[in-house]
Order: structure tokens, then C-alpha cells, then sequence
């Protein structure tokens, strides 16, 4: 890397690149990196200079572009600051300040592309939601427990696992009674006001298991009668793309991932989504191999295709 990190945020971007983001003081505050998979190269990014300033949550939009809220190393004092990191600039932009001041809370990408901002250091129980189409944070619903470093987790259904992390017990004036670090075995979910579908994988009529799937460019369904081979372009019909997203969906097939060509509409088809894939290699041969696809950070149904 550009320089040596520690507690570091990594994003996934569209193109592939990840942005790496600073997370904890000295070299590593003063600078952000893009690695390059392709060519396996790290290299530096706008980091804006911001000044003992880290990265409290960074996560990828719908849109392509990071949010990133920024914290005090210390939490020293609570910040309100939040950066938006435009994929397609490389620079970062100001967005709307925090509705709350936050020190290490966690950042949750939610179904309908909002962002939870939830908890943290010195933060009690409050969290709230970034909203990308105005570019403005609001409180949502608090916390039933105080938490700092727990594990938010995104479900199937759209709620959000919140589960274990320690609160400070005791006055802070009072050293006989303060503690620091109470870990906490509880757990609790947070269930938005609005939840998006899953994505759907779409079978073939009679069939409940035969993934409604193309050869590319052609009516021709990918079945046991009529397989495909690796390296192929298929068509794979479904429902649950957020319109306009930027960010595409990944396609395990036979446990395998395949190169994302095309995801959007099904052109002619409002409310059908398409996803076009090419079908790597490595996949044992079957007259049902199992298609699933992940959206977002949920998964879909399971469908079949043959494989030759």
C-alpha cells in the first residue's frame, strides 16, 4: 500500500477498484488509496487533507459513489462531518452534516439505499439514517442498548442485526465505579420504515426450478436439454434491482462468480430486471446447476441451468 494502515475502511466500487479509507491515527490519517485489481497496483486518492480527521463508517451507494463519515481518533470530541466520494471523480465532496455527533458507530447500507448511522462510541443509543437523494441525515428510531464495536449485519428481509460490542458502566467522574468495556452477550434488530423486496430469480413456466435464463440474444432457454459451456453470455431474467443503481449484482453459478456484462431493465419490460453473464469456468457439468444472485448484500432464490 501507500502507506502502512490500521482498522482501515474498504469499499467495493462499481468498476471493481476498492477505495481504502483511513482508520486510525499518524501516517494513516493523511491519506486515502484506490487498489487496482487488474494490474495489482495501489495508488493514491483525494483525501482532502482532512486533519486528525479517520473514517467512522465508509459504505458504498446505490449510486456508485461512498459515504463516509468522519470521527476524532480519540473521540475527543463527537463529530457531525460526512464526505461523499465520487466514483466517477476520484474526489471527495461535502454532503449534509450528521443529525447527531458520532465516534466509531457503525454505517449499514440499507434495502432502499439509505444508509443506518447507528450507535458508537459516546453515542448512546441514537441512530440515524442518511438519505443519498437529499444528502441529509435524520434520527431514526434509538437503540435499545448502548453499543460500541458490535457487528451490524444487513438480513434477508431488510432488518438489521445488531449483536454484541461492551458499553462503559459507571460515572465517568467516579474512577471506583467507571469500567470501560462491559461486553455485552444481548442482541437486538432494527427494522426500517421502508424495506425493498429481495431480488427474485425467475423460473420458467411449469417448472418452479428452471431459472428463466438465455443464451444470449436468442429465445432459447439454458436447460439439461440445452446446456451451456463456460465462457458463454446468458440473459438471466429477475425482479429487486433498485432503478438506476449503479453497483451490480454478483451471479454464483455452480458456486463459481460470473463476469456481470449487463444489469438493468429488461429493455421493453418495465419492472423486469436483466442481468447479463458470462459463465466461467471451473463449473462441474449438470442438467441443474444452482444460479443465485446477491444484491445489495442479500440473496435471492435459487434457480437451475444445464451446464455442459
Amino acid at each position: 500500500m501507500t502507506t502502512p494502515r490500521c482498522r482501515a475502511k474498504a469499499t467495493l466500487l462499481p468498476s471493481g477498484k476498492v477505495l481504502i479509507v483511513p482508520g486510525e491515527e499518524g501516517d494513516d490519517y493523511e491519506s486515502a488509496e484506490i487498489y487496482d485489481p487488474v494490474i495489482g497496483v495501489f495508488s493514491a486518492t483525494d483525501w482532502k487533507s482532512i486533519d486528525i480527521m479517520i473514517a467512522a463508517t465508509a459504505n458504498v451507494l446505490v449510486d456508485g459513489n461512498v459515504l463516509v463519515t468522519l470521527a476524532i481518533q480519540e473521540c475527543d470530541w463527537m463529530s457531525n462531518t460526512a464526505e461523499i466520494y465520487n466514483s466517477a471523480s476520484s474526489l471527495f465532496v461535502a454532503t449534509g452534516k450528521t443529525d447527531s455527533g458520532i465516534c466509531r458507530p457503525t454505517g449499514t447500507l440499507l434495502s432502499d439505499g439509505t444508509v443506518l448511522i447507528a450507535a458508537g462510541w459516546f453515542a448512546g443509543t441514537l441512530a440515524q439514517i442518511y438519505d443519498p437523494t437529499s444528502g441529509t441525515f435524520s434520527r431514526t428510531g434509538d437503540l435499545n442498548s448502548p453499543r460500541q464495536e458490535y457487528a451490524a449485519t444487513l438480513l434477508n428481509d431488510g432488518t438489521v442485526l445488531m449483536s454484541g460490542g461492551h458499553h462503559p458502566s459507571g460515572s465517568y467522574l467516579d474512577l471506583n465505579t467507571f469500567q470501560c468495556c462491559v461486553t455485552l452477550d444481548s442482541a437486538e434488530l432494527y427494522r426500517p420504515k421502508a424495506i425493498a423486496p429481495p431480488p427474485v430469480l425467475l423460473p420458467v413456466a411449469g417448472d418452479p426450478t428452471q431459472g428463466a435464463i438465455l443464451r444470449a440474444g436468442t429465445g432459447r432457454v439454458v436447460s439439461a436439454a440445452d446446456p451451456v459451456a463456460a465462457g458463454e453470455a446468458i440473459e438471466i431474467y429477475c425482479a429487486g434491482l433498485l432503478e438506476g443503481g449503479a453497483v451490480p449484482p454478483q451471479v454464483a453459478i455452480g458456486g463459481r462468480l460470473g463476469e456481470v456484462l449487463y444489469f438493468g431493465t429488461a429493455p421493453g419490460y418495465k419492472g423486469l430486471n436483466q442481468v447479463n453473464v458470462r459463465v466461467p469456468g471451473g463449473i462441474a457439468p449438470g442438467a441443474r446447476v444452482p444460479v443465485r444472485l446477491t444484491y445489495l448484500g442479500r440473496m435471492s432464490n435459487e434457480v437451475t441451468l444445464g451446464v455442459q
